[in-house]
């Protein structure tokens, strides 16, 4: 059971928002003129302090876009970070959604008993328990939550069919 679209990479609107955020900033500084920021220096330095720190943003997100792994998965595996590093469907006690706050999450949730193979196979001491897409940095993020969802179900059936067998 595979899908077209399993591959999904940070999407552009948070990229091109965070630098677009940034760049109105700067405009606006030179748009109402330097006078009136340096009258109210800690207004200035607000304000060029969140410009930077909106582009800075924008550009690590599009830095992480282009250098990091996106989720893929296929039939027998997920990739949870953007370093590769895989679980397999077996080895998944829930996926779960989430909306905390406005900040919506496809959570995936390692089974207890398999941590000692994934702290092997990540090479990591401090595993982590859950494993957290969040929407807003994602490309189609609710067809890759309900792929998740139907790719899970397909794996935990079959995996539930060859027990009983």
């Amino acid at each position: 059971m595979s899908f077209k679209h399993s591959v999904h990479r940070i999407s552009w609107v948070p990229i091109i928002a965070c630098i677009a955020a940034g760049l109105f900033m700067i405009a606006l500084f030179f748009i109402v003129g330097f006078h009136v920021f340096f009258e109210k220096m800690p207004l200035f330095l607000i304000e060029c302090g969140l410009a930077g720190l909106f582009i800075y943003f924008g550009l690590f997100l599009w830095y992480q876009r282009l250098k990091k792994q996106p989720i893929h998965y296929n039939d027998e595996w997920i990739t949870v970070d953007g370093d590769g590093h895989r679980i397999y469907w077996n080895e998944i006690e829930s996926v779960q959604f989430s909306n905390v706050g406005g900040m919506k999450t496809t959570t995936i949730v390692p089974k207890k008993q398999c941590y000692k193979i994934l702290k092997q196979r990540m090479g990591r001491h401090n595993l982590q328990k859950v494993y957290a897409f969040y929407w807003f940095y994602l490309e189609r993020p609710k067809q890759l939550h309900d792929q998740i969802i139907q790719q899970w179900y397909h794996a935990h059936n079959n995996n539930t069919n060859h027990q009983l067998k």
